[in-house]
């Protein structure tokens, strides 16, 4: 299940797992990811229309858009889904 977001003066929040993938549809997207170790820096990512972003590690993600006037549309594309939770929902959690 894909959920799309369209991003303007807010930060979203979301929990993705590895394989998620997040496609900029739309104006520019920015993205970090929250680390939970100590001294790592957490990675900042620029997406812009066309591009995707493919989900290595676990963790929260926070996406905004970038740019005065122009909301970012993006896509959350989920991962293939682990064997043993066929019958869950995938993730992102919104939060």
């Amino acid at each position: 299940m894909r959920q799309s977001l369209l991003l303007q003066h807010e930060c979203h929040r979301l929990w993705l797992t590895p394989g998620a993938r997040i496609a900029c549809r739309r104006g520019c997207l920015w993205l970090t990811l929250e680390t939970h170790h100590a001294g790592d820096a957490s990675p900042d990512i620029v997406l812009e229309a066309g591009q995707q972003y493919p989900v290595r590690v676990a963790g929260h993600y926070f996406l905004t858009h970038l740019g005065q006037n122009r909301p970012a549309q993006c896509e959350v594309l989920p991962g293939a889904v682990p064997a043993g939770l066929s019958g869950r929902r995938w993730l992102p959690r919104w939060t």
